[in-house]
């Protein structure tokens, strides 16, 4: 919540998985906020162990377009980014 200073619509997708859907954001504004949240989960404390995510985002710009496919989109590029995140966080 204090990633996102625009309205946002925050909620639990299930598991450990948020969605984020952000109203009149184009895809700079978006890779600007998901920069943020890696930022802020990077500075956390690790107490107990260091707090890592995966995210994964895409942007509606036509009127065609659908939720439902930037959903997919996005889930799709989140689980790559869990893959490369979760090998790095065992390395480390």
């Amino acid at each position: 919540k204090q990633v996102f200073v625009r309205p946002a619509v925050i909620s639990r997708w299930g598991g450990d998985e948020f969605v984020v859907l952000l109203y009149q954001t184009d895809e700079t504004a978006c890779e600007a906020f998901q920069m943020s949240l890696e930022a802020g989960c990077m500075s956390s404390e690790a107490d107990p162990i260091k707090l890592s995510m995966a995210v994964g985002s895409a942007t509606i710009y036509r009127q065609e377009d659908t939720v439902n496919a930037a959903m997919v989109t996005a889930e799709k590029l989140m689980y790559k980014h869990k893959l490369l995140e979760s090998k790095k966080v065992r390395s480390e």
